[in-house]
């Protein structure tokens, strides 16, 4: 028996599936709704306007989509047949600019948090607002469930094709479109086995995401939800500039700003091993009329690169594009499955940054428009779903959008990564054999305030006398009770750190004669027990030196003969790969206790604390 009003019905893609769940779990955080609005200049007829929607909407079914996911083995989005397009006039008294600007902003914040129920189709909805006698808003408002950015162009090029073919008293033949659910089915016939080697392989030995260090709680109250942008554009001239380099040897400008932005993760968080989000079509070209289906063909997945500071800009450049090709190869892999796959914590985010590089094909909604009526477009706001996205738009001046957690960074920091960002990428393309590590980050003020400011002679004393160690033991005094440190299997207050620290530092001084100068090498993994080893190293005045355990054999033996390490502290899983090295290990679980106190030394300025090697 056929169901009621019910044309298809067929299963979700992986990012449709990651969508909805975050949906469900966040029913009025207004994420995922996408709002475009636009301002005709010239009369508008309203009836043949709804119209054109009306004929656009009947040719593609996701845009009669709703979807289900109680009492099934899995969500399903059901076609319907026939759907009623939802339509509101609304009638404002006319105000000045700046009253009638606020009284949008906080209509369109109402209208994200209304959102949808999903189970009803349309999952999109238009209002025509007038503001004046002969001034109206017409926003478009629909989940990103339904449709991504390139099919959002596509509809609104076929909207206002019917609609001059409805005003000239003409009919539109347009050719078929594809159905969404061929893509769907193209997506069940996908290697999954395939796809988790690749995955496993790539994400090897990566244990957390790339940490952003430049995300600090903005000062007051603010909203744990609350996102914001910042737009920056390139001139004319260094948008050509980026696209000639990219040309002349044979790059993507994809790749150049996927590896500016790499480069800048790398810069900030002091890691040349780094990973963030892509967020890229994935239209397979060998699906039969892909180009004209209207639907989500969109994924974000990590992508992981080292930098290589050694290497001209040019050869890793080239790197960073033969990443992104291997991966487009699997990018139908649920992000939720890649992480599964990787050893990052359940819970724990893979990255915490995306790039969305907008690339377009096919008619844009100002190619659509461009006979009558004559419109001012403009994209509302959307609510990130990772603390940092920057999207990049191209056309004559390259436009750089910061979307950020506004609980997480403050509008000054994100001024600074959007100009360091802007140096990288006309860095890395100004001189293509520059090596990487030379590729400039500071701003000409920044480098000014570093050089001169910050190196003159004439230092004023640091006021507060207290080593590292002294301000952690006095500041345990003070919030015995605070949280300190913290992983997946060990929480310690402030008093618990401290009194562990300080035990460990007698052990080491009583059984290993650690002692001020003293070289202590620390090869652990980001955990509890680093956080203890480093402030027992602090306590018994040693000079703490780190170790990467994934560095080959030849650079940790040179490290540790440069360094004069006397002792290694490590975790026992990596003592047989670092016994070759010849210097004695311990694990902070084989340390002996001891009843003997602390010897805290008479520390000064002029002792080294720490030594790292870049």
């Amino acid at each position: 028996m056929k169901m009621r009003n019910v044309a298809d019905m067929y299963r979700l893609s992986p990012t449709q599936q990651g969508m909805l769940f975050h949906t469900l779990y966040e029913p009025e955080s207004g994420m995922y709704i996408e709002q475009m609005g636009m301002t005709p200049e010239e009369a508008l007829d309203v009836a043949d306007f709804r119209r054109a929607w009306e004929q656009v909407i009947a040719r593609h079914p996701s845009l009669r989509t709703a979807f289900l996911w109680e009492g099934g083995e899995e969500p399903v989005q059901v076609v319907r047949e026939q759907v009623t397009t939802p339509w509101e006039e609304i009638e404002w008294p006319e105000l000045p600019a700046a009253a009638a600007d606020a009284r949008l902003q906080e209509w369109l914040r109402a209208d994200r948090v209304r959102g949808f129920k999903l189970a009803h189709a349309p999952l999109m909805r238009l209002t025509l607002i007038r503001v004046a006698p002969a001034t109206m808003h017409i926003i478009w408002t629909y989940h990103h469930l339904i449709l991504d950015g390139s099919a959002t162009n596509q509809v609104l090029a076929e909207v206002f094709a019917y609609y001059r073919a409805l005003r000239a008293g003409e009919t539109l033949a347009l050719p078929q479109p594809r159905p969404y659910k061929e893509y769907i089915a193209w997506l069940q016939g996908q290697d999954s086995a395939a796809a988790e080697h690749y995955w496993r392989t790539q994400l090897a030995g990566f244990s957390a995401a790339t940490p952003l260090t430049v995300d600090l709680l903005a000062p007051g109250d603010t909203d744990s939800t609350a996102t914001e942008e910042l737009e920056t554009r390139l001139t004319q001239a260094e948008t050509q500039n980026i696209q000639a380099f990219a040309r002349a040897n044979q790059l993507t400008v994809n790749t150049i700003v996927q590896g500016a932005w790499a480069l800048l993760l790398s810069r900030y968080s002091g890691e040349a091993d780094v990973i963030h989000g892509v967020t890229a079509s994935t239209r397979p070209p060998t699906l039969p009329g892909v180009e004209s289906m209207v639907g989500l063909f969109i994924n974000t997945l990590p992508l992981r690169l080292r930098v290589a500071p050694q290497d001209t800009t040019l050869s890793w450049l080239r790197q960073v594009q033969a990443a992104l090709v291997d991966m487009q190869q699997y990018d139908f892999s649920s992000l939720v499955d890649v992480q599964g796959w990787s050893a990052v914590p359940r819970g724990q985010p893979l990255f915490e940054s995306i790039v969305v590089f907008e690339n377009y094909g096919g008619g844009s909604a100002e190619e659509g428009a461009a006979s009558e009526p004559r419109l001012t477009t403009w994209w509302g706001e959307e609510r990130a779903t990772f603390p940092l996205t920057l999207t990049v738009g191209q056309g004559p001046e390259m436009l750089l959008r910061v979307g950020f957690e506004a609980k997480r960074f403050d509008q000054a920091t994100i001024v600074r990564l959007a100009g360091h960002l802007r140096l990288l990428l006309l860095g890395m393309v100004a001189v293509p054999e520059r090596l990487v590590r030379d590729i400039p980050l500071l701003t000409d003020a920044e480098r000014t305030q570093v050089v001169e400011t910050w190196n003159t002679p004439a230092l004023t004393p640091p006021v507060d006398p207290r080593t590292i160690g002294e301000v952690i033991r006095d500041h345990a005094r003070t919030t015995p009770l605070a949280l300190a440190v913290q992983d997946d299997a060990t929480t310690l207050t402030y008093h618990a750190f401290v009194s562990r620290a300080t035990a460990l530092a007698a052990a080491l001084q009583q059984h290993h004669a650690l002692r001020p100068g003293s070289r202590l090498g620390l090869a652990l993994p980001r955990s509890a027990d680093f956080a203890l080893a480093f402030l027992a190293g602090l306590f018994a005045g040693a000079t703490l030196v780190p170790l990467d355990p994934t560095y080959p054999h030849d650079r940790l033996a040179f490290l540790c003969a440069d360094a004069d390490i006397t002792l290694i502290l490590t975790h026992p899983t990596l003592r047989d790969a670092l016994a070759p090295l010849g210097v004695p290990l311990l694990a902070l679980a084989d340390l002996p206790p001891t009843d003997a106190p602390v010897a805290f030394p008479l520390l000064t300025p002029d002792h080294l604390a720490y030594l790292i090697y870049t």
